[in-house]
């Protein structure tokens, strides 16, 4: 750990930031200091080494995610590197390559989501603007796109930033892409419709 520390205060080398939160990743993994959470402190300092060298990803992006998703190529990587017992000197291409690749492959996912909600919003908007969907639907079939499940107003609403939903006054027809409980209007949930639940995340070229 100390050969570690001094390794980092010394600017790792001059690697540039992937290489070197690749590496101290690897290392604290492989010297595994700590009873438990060694993995969730190597991510950590991995992201530390990215944000200083400005590899903020636009605050968007959440490698820890994609790599939590992604557990047996991760650890798959870590053996093929690291062996199953730390014993340096080891070769780290197989970790860095992967953990690389790990940066796109966060980012690529997070393009596909936002080029998928930007068609979202077309078909919504065009909807609207023919009067198929009243207007404040809008927001909450975007949360129900985003999170892949049905909502309440209520959450929806406040997601939106607003203080509360509009209460329905007379019972409506369900719209093409809603559909709801008649019973209470604060029970009524909106959920995508077929021809929303089509458009899906649009894959990075």
């Amino acid at each position: 750990m100390r050969e570690l520390g001094i390794w980092l205060r010394r600017g790792c080398d001059g690697r540039p930031a992937p290489v070197a939160a690749a590496l101290a990743h690897l290392e604290l993994v492989g010297i595994h200091p700590f009873y438990d959470g060694n993995g969730r402190t190597a991510r950590a300092l991995a992201r530390l080494l990215l944000l200083r060298d400005g590899y903020a990803l636009g605050g968007l992006v959440s490698l820890d995610a994609y790599l939590d998703n992604d557990r047996r190529a991760y650890f798959e990587a870590i053996g093929a590197s690291a062996g199953r017992s730390y014993k340096p000197p080891y070769d780290a291409t197989a970790f860095v390559q992967y953990f690389i690749g790990s940066i796109v492959g966060a980012a690529d996912f997070v393009l596909a989501r936002i080029k998928g909600l930007t068609l979202t919003l077309a078909l919504l908007r065009r909807d609207v603007m023919s009067g198929r969907i009243p207007a404040r639907s809008q927001d909450r079939l975007v949360y129900a796109w985003i999170t892949d499940r049905s909502g309440r107003p209520t959450t929806c609403a406040s997601l939106a930033g607003r203080a509360r939903a509009r209460r329905a006054t007379s019972p409506q027809p369900s719209p093409p892409d809603t559909s709801s409980r008649p019973a209470r209007p604060r029970d009524r949930r909106y959920r995508l419709g077929p021809r929303l639940a089509e458009v899906g995340p649009v894959p990075v070229i």
